[in-house]
């Protein structure tokens, strides 16, 4: 009997002994998360300067207002539920493989970056050896961009369900900001976060009652709302403990839990697709890395860890693939940012939208398609992107537009919204460009290595034919044709010596327009150099000449098929005010060897020939029709104008005038009139005959097709 009570004594001890080495172990684990290498010795390696810890939970404030919309009533009622327990999470300690590589970026547009150096390659410990297939929510197929937008003089709620000149405020108030807006998966509901009682809470709208209550009404701020695939949640982050915190909740307000608690800022949450997992940015370490959050394990799982780089905006793809999220480009630099992807899978990381400034806030639209913010320098645009074609989409045309988000609204919803109020086109201001030099040939274009941002775009499209038109007589007195053929444009004519062939390679160097002689055959055999030395260099002004006018120039793409040439340029907006008399209309059907001039046009640069230095004018288009607005004097004024080819000429018609609700006199705009037709011809085509043949309209542009005689001298 005793033996076996000796014997019981010393199990328990040994159990004891065993909790307290297991729990020491669990401790040190908490406080130390193991990894490959010394991100202190990275750093140094790197040169990379110390961490400037940034405040990133706000949204720039709007500027001043240029009219004055009615805001929607704003009901406040007491929320469901203030009270909040806490989520109290088990951290899993990961093996981290860091490596890390500053990246600078300097780009003057918009531009897909696929090959940059990738930022950090973070490889976690997975949490699961097996991925079971998950089983997806069923909800109604999303149909509108949303996004908030200073247009109107605060930040607003708009949506649009394709391009901003659909666009219709949501929720529209003229003294107070609302930022972020969390759509209901079935459409019914939404949340937003607005400052309008001096603090940012959350406030829930429904859409069939048009009602909005109050949602949260705490001490601290309440913002960035998220709402759960499966629509029974909301995640958000409160400054109501002190520091910022992920906190959940139920779609009507109750049952609030705090699902961080690590003693720092974890700001901008994002659900993945099943609703069961929040990813977030914290600055635990000093700068921003990304989180992962289980809320069925309650385990939080650490996904990058880049010193010195800030690593905001975490967004998992539809396809459980891929983490988009936004990296500083310089680090410690927050006015700089790209959108970055992570492969879950492969832990490959690489950059995949870059701007003028800082790209950020990316939103998945599909697993190949993003939206995006994007500082553009002249505006802040939502942008969708292409991920498969790598292509960028411009959505918006006014001001400020941040926090884009994909919803489905009814459509019946959206129909029934309020008429935008008249809004002014941004318009920046002129600056003057610092010149570059083309390298010789015609002194009258310079090229810059950089366009200033009101600069124009200029797209003219040739074929080889066309090209052969613009060459010198000098060089023979033979008729000559062109055809392009791996990327190099080749003019050939025949005469007693035989079959010539002249290649030249066009290429677009740092803003420049440059064209080489690459080959000179007779009869298939090298020509003499000498008879074609020059021509290269006097192709290249023809081509300049018949494109853009003298001045200074930025060629920002030339894209070459089998079939034609197509020069991209940036260029400053030509004001009216030249003598009259420089444009003739020509014959209505022009003899052979005249050029087909294509030219688009967005309203924001149609905007640039209207506006005066103090009066920024908007422009849109209406079935066909060019609608300009502006406020005066503190009244809505807007002018409906039609713009047709008659006889081969440019005329521009008023259908309408309108101050405030009154209709005004047109004469008074006979003025504007005439600075947007001959400031289209000026930035159009060069001086001389000209012949307009075809005026067509799409969502973003009007087109004119012009025929002129080819300058040649």
């Amino acid at each position: 009997m005793a033996s076996k009570r000796n014997w019981g004594i010393g199990l328990m001890a040994l159990l004891l002994m065993s909790l307290i080495l297991v729990a020491c172990k669990k401790e040190n684990d908490v406080e130390v998360l193991p990894t490959l290498a010394n991100p202190n010795v990275v750093a140094a390696t790197l040169g990379i300067p110390p961490q400037q810890v940034i405040d990133a939970t706000l949204t720039a404030r709007a500027p001043t207002a240029t009219s004055t919309p009615t805001p929607p009533t704003i009901v406040t009622n007491t929320p469901t539920n203030t009270s909040t327990s806490t989520i109290t999470p088990t951290i899993t300690p990961n093996s981290i493989e860091l490596t890390t590589t500053a990246v600078y970026a300097h780009q003057t547009e918009i531009g897909m970056t696929a090959s940059a150096p990738p930022t950090s390659t973070i490889t976690p410990t997975p949490t699961h050896t097996n991925t079971p297939t998950p089983e997806l929510p069923s909800n109604p197929k999303p149909n509108f961009t949303v996004f908030s937008s200073s247009r109107a003089g605060t930040d607003d709620i708009w949506a649009m369900p394709e391009f901003d000149k659909d666009a219709k405020p949501i929720v529209l108030a003229t003294t107070s900001n609302e930022f972020v807006l969390a759509c209901d998966p079935q459409g019914q509901r939404y949340i937003f976060d607005s400052d309008q009682g001096g603090d940012r809470e959350l406030y829930l709208g429904e859409y069939a009652t048009g009602q909005i209550r109050t949602l949260t009404d705490t001490e601290g701020e309440n913002y960035n709302p998220v709402w759960s695939p499966l629509g029974d949640r909301i995640a958000f982050v409160s400054t109501r403990n002190g520091d910022a915190d992920i906190l959940v909740m139920d779609s009507g307000g109750g049952n609030v839990e705090r699902v961080t608690i690590a003693g720092s800022d974890e700001i901008f949450p994002s659900w993945d697709v099943l609703g069961t997992t929040l990813y977030y940015s914290s600055n635990r370490d000093g700068n921003f890395d990304i989180f992962a959050y289980d809320l069925i394990t309650t385990t939080e799982t650490r996904i990058t860890d880049t010193p010195d780089v800030d690593e905001l905006y975490p967004a998992p793809s539809p396809d459980f693939v891929t983490l988009a999220y936004v990296a500083e480009t310089l680090p410690g630099s927050p006015e700089t940012g790209a959108v970055y992807l992570l492969n879950m899978t492969t832990r490959e990381t690489r950059p995949v939208v870059t701007a003028a400034g800082r790209v950020e806030m990316p939103f998945w639209v599909s697993a190949s398609e993003l939206l995006v913010s994007a500082d553009l320098k002249e505006q802040i645009a939502i942008l969708r992107v292409d991920l498969a074609s790598v292509q960028p989409t411009v959505l918006t045309a006014y001001s400020e537009n941040r926090w884009p988000r994909y919803c489905y609204i009814p459509t019946a919803v959206f129909n029934g919204l309020a008429a935008p109020p008249p809004l002014p086109t941004f318009t920046p201001a002129p600056t003057t460009p610092a010149l570059g030099n083309s390298g010789g040939g015609d002194s009258a274009y310079t090229s810059v290595e950089q366009p200033d941002d009101a600069w124009i775009i200029s797209s003219e499209t040739w074929i080889a034919d066309e090209l052969a038109f613009v060459v010198p007589s000098t060089l023979t007195t033979e008729p000559i044709s062109g055809f392009l053929t791996d990327n190099l444009l080749n003019l050939t004519w025949d005469d007693d010596e035989g079959a010539h062939v002249l290649t030249i390679a066009l290429e677009a160097i740092r803003g420049a327009l440059e064209a080489t002689i690459v080959g000179y055959t007779i009869n298939d055999f090298p020509g003499p150099a000498e008879s074609v030395e020059g021509f290269d260099t006097v192709v290249r002004d023809r081509i300049l000449r018949n494109s853009i006018r003298p001045g200074p120039y930025y060629l920002a793409e030339l894209a070459i098929t089998d079939v034609n040439i197509t020069f991209t340029y940036r260029v400053p907006a030509q004001l009216a005010g030249s003598p009259p008399g420089q444009y003739t209309v020509g014959p209505v059907t022009p003899p052979d060897g005249w050029l087909i001039s294509v030219e688009r046009w967005t309203p924001e640069e149609l905007s640039l020939l209207a506006s005066e230095p103090d009066l920024p004018i908007g422009v849109d288009f209406v079935e066909g029709q060019l609608r300009y607005s502006w406020v005066e004097r503190g009244e809505s004024v807007v002018l409906l104008t039609r713009i047709e080819t008659v006889g081969g000429d440019l005329k521009l018609t008023p259908v309408s005038y309108t101050i405030g609700s009154a209709e005004g006199d047109l004469e008074e705009i006979q003025d504007l009139l005439f600075r947007l037709r001959e400031g289209l011809l000026l930035n159009s085509v060069p001086p001389g005959e000209f012949v307009l043949v075809r005026i067509a309209f799409s969502g973003v542009n009007m087109e004119l097709t012009f025929l002129i005689p080819p300058q040649s001298e």
